[in-house]
């Protein structure tokens, strides 16, 4: 096995833990003795693939941020007006922020204090994001100047909110109280990012628009959980010789139990990162393992460095 292909699987792991790290302890708490700990390497290792603990937390920021980007843009691509697609973009990105509170937390809370790289990196993210928001705005009205930038700044007012303030708990009659689901601010979130282009009345009607349950969206780019070593030789495997059963991935994998190969095989595919070419059977026949598009691109950029 390649010298890059391991260092890209210590990459991974340090990017995974990284952001479990943030995720529980903050940016304070991301010490390097945390993060090589959790990814199972040594201090050494890590001081060989990032200058530093605020570059290692940047990556997995721009990582993040990355994959939020291309939600996004699926979610905009959709049928419709302008606020129709804005819509689907920010129903896109509440789908994936509702499953992934390290993400949120990253994002949202983390960045804005993580040091002079992050600030720069945080700055063109959003400037970034307002440019888009201004160019595909409807042309018959004219904002005010800075207007895109400052309905973002009040649209992440919102989600800041939501993740630091329990007064946003919902009460019930029978049960304890419990928050309320990210997807419901979708109609504070519109009305703030319309009311420059379509007035009061527009943002009002985002307002009172029915909640849209969103759907969840997969894991970010280069941050996926969990991906072990084991995990790692299984995907190889899987892209040198698609179509092997459990028994061939195992062997090919180097792993002596059959057992052991398909409890990974099966985390894989919860992952979204295999697939069998048909349905699981029972009556003794193999399943036929390839990776998914998804898998595949990580195999990839574990074996090459890059896309």
């Amino acid at each position: 096995m390649g010298r890059e292909y391991v260092r890209g699987v210590q990459r991974a792991r340090l990017l995974t833990a990284a952001l479990d790290v943030v995720g529980e302890h903050g940016w304070e708490g991301m010490s390097v003795v945390r993060v090589t700990r959790r990814a199972g390497v040594s201090s050494r290792t890590f001081y060989k693939v990032f200058s530093g603990r605020e570059e290692c937390f940047l990556v997995v920021f721009e990582g993040a941020v990355e994959r939020l980007r291309l939600l996004a843009g699926e979610g905009y691509a959709r049928e419709g007006d302008w606020a129709a697609r804005l819509r689907g973009a920010v129903v896109a990105l509440l789908g994936f922020l509702e499953y992934a509170p390290a993400v949120r937390r990253v994002v949202f809370i983390e960045a804005q204090d993580a040091g002079p790289l992050l600030a720069r990196s945080r700055e063109r993210v959003l400037q970034g994001l307002a440019a888009v928001i201004d160019q595909e705005r409807p042309r018959a009205r004219k904002p005010a100047a800075l207007a895109a930038r400052d309905a973002l700044d009040r649209a992440l007012a919102v989600i800041e909110r939501w993740l630091l303030e329990p007064r946003l708990l919902r009460q019930t009659y029978l049960l304890e109280p419990k928050p309320v689901p990210m997807c419901e601010l979708l109609g504070e979130l519109m009305s703030v990012l319309v009311e420059p282009y379509l007035g009061a009345d527009g943002a009002q009607r985002e307002r009172l628009a029915r909640p849209v349950k969103a759907a969840r969206a997969p894991w970010p780019a280069g941050l996926e959980p969990r991906l072990t070593y084991r995990r790692l030789r299984v995907l190889e495997a899987l892209a040198a010789h698609p179509g092997q059963s459990n028994r061939g991935v195992a062997e090919d994998a180097g792993i002596a139990s059959n057992g052991q190969a398909s409890k990974l095989l099966a985390r894989l595919r919860k992952l979204g990162l295999a697939e069998t070419t048909g349905e699981p059977r029972g009556d003794g026949r193999s399943n036929a393992w390839r990776l998914t598009a998804r898998g595949e691109e990580i195999e990839r950029t574990m074996r090459t460095g890059g896309p």
